[in-house]
């Protein structure tokens, strides 16, 4: 995958991480995947333990945001 300027600047601005997704995905030949089957996806890596998810204020103090970290141990692979 490619990263350049302009899709950079485009992540920075986007908040979703489903349009970021599709951002992403644009160009590769695969395309991108449904809403539905995204977040089954997502739902998938959850069970697998292999990110960790917190819930977080929102920056606009407007409810709150669901953020991802990878949990994996890169030196065990």
């Amino acid at each position: 995958m490619m990263w350049n300027k302009d899709r950079i600047t485009a992540l920075e601005k986007n908040a979703n991480a489903y349009e970021t997704y599709g951002l992403l995905a644009q160009k590769e030949r695969f395309g991108k995947v449904g809403d539905r089957q995204y977040r089954s996806y997502l739902d998938d890596l959850e069970m697998l333990r292999l990110f960790d998810f917190q819930w977080n204020p929102a920056v606009n103090r407007r409810g709150r945001v669901r953020i991802a970290f990878l949990s994996l141990i890169l030196k065990a692979f």
